[in-house]
């Protein structure tokens, strides 16, 4: 039976491509989608979120896939949405698309009930809001973006002026990453950037909430340095966070251009040292994603075996702020013998003493279980031979392996 090559859907994304130029970023971009956001309340409010999406693409790659990206999107978009979320959806896109990086930014408009200050009539006011995520093999980074309107008294004009002074609306925009396993509700964060200007803004105001508004304002006039500076206070007092970025604009009143001011600050270092644990099933695809990208001195590791090495508490993990970066497969066999089958650490952590460390819990744990002594077998031509020696391994035997020479290491415990 002839085949018409009509018929045939070649794959012209994996075709090899010899430019030699890695491509940082490659996705989708103004893709709008209904998503449920999590409220301080604890239910959700469906949003309408402009979205992009994007990994990196290896240098022999002529495409990506840019289907995969809808697709998780548009199933995402059925879930409920928070900062531990976006962590989910770019490791997918890591496992989905084979890359090293990914990024997210979901933009949407955030509703919030507010009463008028006299009246205490309510109205929902809406916030422009946004979640980016970056995300690679060694680390996650997830940033809480919110513009938040105000209204600014301009000290000057009140000062200089026998009546009245200049006011405008202002945005105050902030970006802030807090450390991992904390959480930052939109509705705290917006309510404190709120406090610093002039006056707050309100969806509903009756005559008498008007004149509250104005005279609270006039009494309490800002430069758009003073709200900046107001809001950096409040923003290094929350222990929770690790860097931000603080930018008020406004649009005057009395010139044809805005005046602005801006503030960056690291308030603590996010970065946690590298700590070792048994693995769990909420490690398995970030050691498969190391693994693969060391397919060439690993061979390939089978994910079902994987999974019960690990049932077996038989892999350990090295985390970096919660993240995956050096894992150790073994095994205790029933006699003296502890083997160590395989351990790999990602590339950006290599000359950091990861390895050492997961020896070393290799070590404390044969010990607890009575064994006398670790074997293992490594490829003859791989740089790990000079790493065992220096842990003290000894050089025991040689061995023909499949494809390539093996040594024999042993380390008497």
């Amino acid at each position: 039976m002839l085949i018409d090559r009509r018929d045939i859907l070649l794959d012209i994304q994996n075709q090899q491509d010899n430019r030699n130029i890695n491509i940082q970023r490659v996705g989708v971009k103004r893709v709008y989608l209904p998503l449920q956001i999590l409220e301080k309340t604890g239910t959700y409010q469906t949003v309408t979120a402009e979205i992009s999406l994007c990994a990196d693409l290896a240098k022999d790659l002529r495409g990506t896939h840019m289907s995969r990206f809808m697709e998780i999107l548009h199933r995402w978009s059925k879930e409920k949405i928070s900062s531990r979320e976006i962590k989910i959806i770019l490791q997918e896109v890591l496992n989905k698309l084979n890359a090293d990086r990914s990024e997210i930014s979901i933009k949407f408009r955030y509703f919030i009930e507010k009463p008028a200050p006299k009246s205490q009539i309510k109205g929902l006011l809406d916030y422009i809001c946004e979640f980016k995520g970056l995300y690679d093999s060694n680390s996650f980074c997830f940033i809480l973006g919110v513009e938040v309107p105000v209204t600014t008294v301009c000290p000057c004009s009140k000062e200089i002026s026998d009546y009245g002074a200049h006011n405008q609306r202002a945005i105050v925009r902030v970006n802030i990453e807090y450390l991992p396993d904390e959480f930052i509700w939109l509705e705290d964060l917006i309510s404190d950037i709120e406090k610093t200007g002039s006056s707050e803004l309100f969806p509903i105001l009756k005559r008498n909430d008007e004149k509250y508004v104005t005279e609270n304002a006039y009494e309490n006039p800002k430069f758009v340095e003073d709200v900046v500076r107001d809001i950096v206070i409040i923003l290094r007092q929350d222990k929770k966070l690790c860097r931000f970025k603080v930018e008020c604009e406004a649009s005057e009143s009395i010139h044809n251009h805005n005046a602005f001011a801006c503030h960056r600050e690291e308030v603590k270092e996010k970065i946690r040292k590298v700590v070792v644990k048994y693995a769990t099933s909420e490690h398995l695809d970030q050691i498969k994603v190391i693994a693969d990208k060391n397919r060439d001195s690993l061979g390939f590791i089978i994910r079902s075996a994987v999974v019960k090495a690990i049932d077996n508490k038989e892999v350990f993990v090295a985390l970096y702020n919660d993240n995956v970066v050096g894992f150790l497969i073994f095994h205790l066999r029933k006699d003296q013998q502890a083997t160590l089958y395989d351990i790999c650490i990602s590339k950006n952590f290599r000359g950091r003493s990861v390895g050492k460390k997961l020896a070393k819990r290799l070590i404390v744990e044969a010990k607890k279980h009575n064994k006398l002594y670790i074997q293992l077998k490594c490829p003859e031509n791989l740089p790990s031979n000079e790493f065992y020696k220096a842990l003290n391994f000894e050089l025991v035997g040689k061995e023909t392996g499949k494809k390539r020479n093996l040594n024999i290491w042993k380390l008497s415990i």
